[in-house]
């Protein structure tokens, strides 16, 4: 990089000492067409020197080079400039936890809701990958805490998919909207009960998460989830916060169907204590004794009814 910048320079020097000349010994067209093409190379040589040190910036902030982002920064890196992928140096060091390099680039004046490919920006990278310190301070800079990547996914979105409680507390702290929908028209709460994040459940709850949101496309709500993918606790908290035990989907399952269907038997349990009606058929006629693919449930089921 600095034999770049020094070439450069000679470059430059040599280039105004054969302009000079040129213009002393003739003035033909010839030689002005010729200045015009010296002139348009050395314009796009520092160009393409301004490009290497600034994809080096972003590299060394993927890479947790401190030194080496604070030498680039000195010869002039632009510190806001996105590479070809569309990631600038912020980006690259909140994705990958480097807190020191954030700090630095925060306050070198790096644009905090820097968005370039309209994919990711700094905030919904750290709170995806569960950088609670980076989210913190991106924060405390003014991040948009409801900037939208592709898909509608915002930072309280991935951090509720993941499971990043504290970031979720962040977040809602910070003014986060709950129940934002996504392309698909999932909710933040929707996203924990499929991944059976109990302690993220629980956070959102207890900041007015819609416990009986129903998706447009299918009617999926987070407790079918939960008891489709086997995640006990999480259909405890569920159900603890009203979620309605025989709702149905567009297909016609509820939440003891699916619990039947896949075998969780600790799931089939609760909701029968709860109440769930076992009478109820899905749109081909099945009920969740029938869907049942455990002979232990599908007794189990069978005693209830005749309960």
């Amino acid at each position: 990089m600095h034999n770049d910048i020094r070439l450069e320079k000679v470059n430059s020097n040599i280039f105004l000492f054969y302009i000079r000349f040129l213009l002393i010994i003739n003035n033909s067209k010839l030689n002005l067409l010729l200045i015009i093409t010296l002139l348009l190379n050395l314009v796009n040589f520092p160009a393409n020197a301004q490009v290497s040190i600034d994809d080096d910036l972003v590299q060394a902030a993927y890479a947790g080079e401190l030194r080496k982002i604070r030498a680039l920064i000195k010869n002039g890196a632009n510190i806001n400039q996105a590479n070809s992928k569309g990631k600038t140096a912020l980006m690259a060091a909140s994705s990958q936890g480097h807190n020191d390099i954030v700090e630095v680039l925060l306050s070198k004046g790096a644009i905090v809701n820097s968005q370039p490919k309209k994919t990711f920006n700094s905030l919904i990278l750290a709170s995806l990958k569960g950088h609670k310190k980076i989210v913190s301070m991106l924060l405390a800079n003014g991040a948009d805490v409801d900037s939208e990547a592709r898909g509608g996914f915002t930072a309280l979105t991935f951090a509720s998919l993941h499971g990043h409680k504290e970031i979720v507390k962040a977040m809602l702290m910070n003014g986060a909207k709950i129940d934002h929908q996504t392309k698909d028209n999932w909710t933040e709460l929707l996203y924990a009960s499929q991944g059976g994040h109990r302690a993220v459940v629980e956070v959102l709850l207890k900041s007015g998460a819609n416990v009986n949101y129903q998706t447009k496309k299918d009617s999926m709500t987070a407790l079918v989830l939960a008891s489709n993918h086997g995640h006990g606790e999480t259909v405890k908290i569920l159900l603890i916060n009203g979620a309605k035990i025989d709702h149905q989907t567009k297909d016609g399952y509820t939440p003891l169907m699916k619990a039947a269907q896949n075998g969780h038997t600790d799931i089939v349990l609760t909701l029968l204590d709860k109440g769930a009606n076992l009478k109820l058929v899905n749109n081909k006629g099945l009920t969740a004794e029938k869907l049942s693919r455990e002979l232990h449930i599908e007794t189990l089921l069978s005693s209830a009814a005749i309960k």
